[in-house]
């Protein structure tokens, strides 16, 4: 009985481990001028208009742990770079592209040029 319980506790370990991959993403933005404000969007079917996190000011270097699963079936991942006087930059991926390019790169990066808006 005790052998019993042992590989049942050993086979649920497993299985919640490894179900739940998560990895720490590196992401470096910067933008011309610096000082602007980054944040980051994970949209999904059901969650379709996330909140936006915010994570600092350019030049900025954030490392987000993402559920691999999540991310892989996210319908977009966005990035914004925002400052006043300056109109919004967003770059967007879908969840697997957003996960192509952090392997093929060793993170994200993104420095943007900023465009002056309009002045009143």
């Amino acid at each position: 009985m005790r052998r019993i319980f042992l590989l049942w506790l050993a086979g649920s370990f497993l299985l919640t481990t490894g179900c739940t991959s998560t990895r720490a993403i590196k992401m470096k933005v910067g933008s011309e001028p610096n000082g602007a404000h980054v944040a980051f969007q994970l949209n999904s079917e059901k969650s379709s208009n996330a909140d936006w996190i915010y994570l600092g000011n350019t030049p900025v270097e954030a490392v987000r742990t993402m559920n691999l699963g999540e991310l892989q079936s996210a319908s977009s991942v966005k990035l914004k770079v925002m400052r006043s006087g300056y109109h919004d930059r967003v770059k967007e991926w879908t969840g697997p592209g957003f996960w192509h390019e952090y392997k093929e790169k060793g993170g994200i990066f993104w420095a943007p040029r900023l465009v002056p808006g309009d002045r009143q």
